[in-house]
């Protein structure tokens, strides 16, 4: 990118020094017009070659300094071109239109002799005004870029103004938490009966559960146990008919029997068993 800054800056030395060859050639009494019009027209084609090379350059640009490059720097440049290459134009027209192909040699060089001093002035006048309109584009640009730094400025003063705003309306959000807790800790009789009225209805309501689960386990279990002494009778026990050599085989089974029993239905289905005892008090 440096590189087609300083190759813009090449042409734009070139086109000076021919603005200057030319503007001190035009000055002379016996200038050869032809001399002048290969003058002006390298001029031309050196500034194609400087917009060409500023449009390179300011392709590696962001827009916004694109956009300031193209109006501070190239703008000035291409309206000093023009007015230049205008008033060269109109100097050589001028020449054409005073120099007749039926004059004589003599008559042309005093009309030449004439018409050079005349061009001069047009010259330097026509350079002063120049200096004049690119000096008033100049400000143009500075009022332009002054009037940017303004709104500029007005938006950061805005944007400061907001945030300090923002940073008072924190401040008085913290502060307000801030008495929120303080007022909650000077009362602390209310809040402590607020407590004890939430935790007593909690325990009620638990306590209710609670009883309610229990009563119907407690039914359930009733429920089972008289389901299991209604079907005693289907269990077979041997009767022990006093034999000592069948008592341990009647005691194994009897124990196997009622051994998963609950209490209640064990004490029943010992009564029961009972009476298959035989011969067992002799």
């Amino acid at each position: 990118m440096e590189a087609l800054k300083n190759e813009r800056a090449k042409f734009l030395r070139t086109s000076t020094r021919l603005k200057n060859e030319i503007s001190s050639l035009i000055t002379l009494p016996s200038v050869e017009d032809e001399k002048i019009r290969e003058k002006v027209s390298l001029y031309d084609r050196n500034f194609v070659d400087f917009s060409e090379a500023h449009k390179a350059y300011i392709a590696m640009l962001n827009e916004e300094e694109a956009t300031e490059e193209n109006s501070t720097y190239y703008q000035p440049k291409s309206e000093e071109y023009q007015q230049f290459s205008k008033a060269m134009s109109e100097w050589i027209k001028g020449r054409e239109v005073d120099i007749k192909p039926q004059d004589s040699i003599s008559q042309v060089s005093s009309k030449g002799s004439k018409n050079s001093k005349a061009s001069s002035v047009r010259t330097v006048a026509c350079t002063e005004r120049m200096k004049e309109e690119a000096k008033l584009e100049g400000l143009k640009v500075r009022v332009e870029m002054l009037r940017k730094r303004r709104e500029i400025e007005e938006k950061e003063r805005l944007l400061k103004q907001q945030r300090e705003d923002y940073e008072l309306e924190v401040e008085m959000k913290l502060a307000e938490a801030k008495a929120n807790v303080f007022k909650k800790y000077d009362n602390p009789e209310s809040s402590d009966e607020e407590s004890l009225l939430t935790k007593s209805d909690d325990k009620v309501d638990s306590s209710g559960v609670h009883n309610l689960i229990r009563s119907q386990t407690e039914i359930s279990r009733m429920m089972i146990d008289q389901q299991k002494l209604v079907s005693l009778p289907r269990r077979e026990l041997q009767i022990f008919d006093g034999k000592v050599q069948d008592y341990r085989a009647f005691i194994a089974a009897f124990e196997h029997n009622i051994e998963q029993l609950q209490t209640t239905t064990k004490i029943g289905y010992t009564t029961y068993s009972s009476l298959h005892l035989v011969g067992l008090e002799s």
